[in-house]
Formats: structure tokens, C-alpha cells, sequence
């Protein structure tokens, strides 16, 4: 959601089509944002509308999205010696080898 608001405003409809969630899901999850400062609102005749107020947030889970996959990469090899991960993680393509196979992904 807030990578989508980063990019123009959306509705709580428009957001839950988005994350593929039920309308009272993301109107709470949009609540809490609102509420701690992330996004702000405004109305829009019958329906309201929700903006990303702090940008700088999407540098911060680009930055835990990391954290995770460098952590998932430490873990994978603990659980299936000789496996690896390589690559730029979410932020990019990214390789999985299991011992001769091989698995790439691309970040959305």
C-alpha cells in the first residue's frame, strides 16, 4: 500500500484491489498510518482519499527488506548446506543455487 500511495493518491477500494485484501483490512491498516503521521487524507465527494506524507518511509522498508533477505540468505544455507542466495535482494534480481539448480527472481 504505501509504495503504491508513493505514487498517487488512492481510495481505501482502490488500495484493497492493490493488496488483494478485504475493504475493513485496509481501511484499519490505513487508520493506523494515518494515525502515527505516514499518510494523510483528504475527501473527495463521497469517498476519501489517501496520500503518503512521509516518503522517506519506502527508503526505510527498502532498507528491512534487506535486512530480511540477507538474513533469509544465512538462514537457507544453515538448513540446505551449499545453497546460496545472490544478488541485490528486493531491490533487485536476485539468484537462488541449491546445489547445481538454480533459481532466479526479479523484485517487483
Amino acid at each position: 500500500m504505501v509504495s503504491h500511495l508513493a505514487s498517487k493518491e488512492a481510495s481505501v477500494g482502490e488500495l484493497a484491489e492493490v493488496v488483494g485484501s478485504d475493504l475493513s483490512t485496509v481501511s484499519k491498516h490505513l487508520s493506523v498510518l494515518k494515525n502515527v503521521g505516514i499518510l494523510t487524507d483528504r475527501k473527495d465527494a463521497n469517498r476519501v482519499l489517501y496520500t503518503l506524507s512521509c516518503p522517506c518511509i519506502l527508503e526505510f522498508i527498502h532498507c528491512i527488506d534487506d535486512v530480511i533477505f540477507q538474513d533469509a540468505s544465512k538462514g537457507l544455507s544453515c538448513v540446505l548446506p551449499g545453497a546460496r542466495i545472490t544478488g541485490d535482494g528486493p531491490s533487485g534480481k536476485s539468484s537462488v543455487s541449491l546445489g547445481g539448480m538454480r533459481e532466479t527472481r526479479h523484485a517487483d
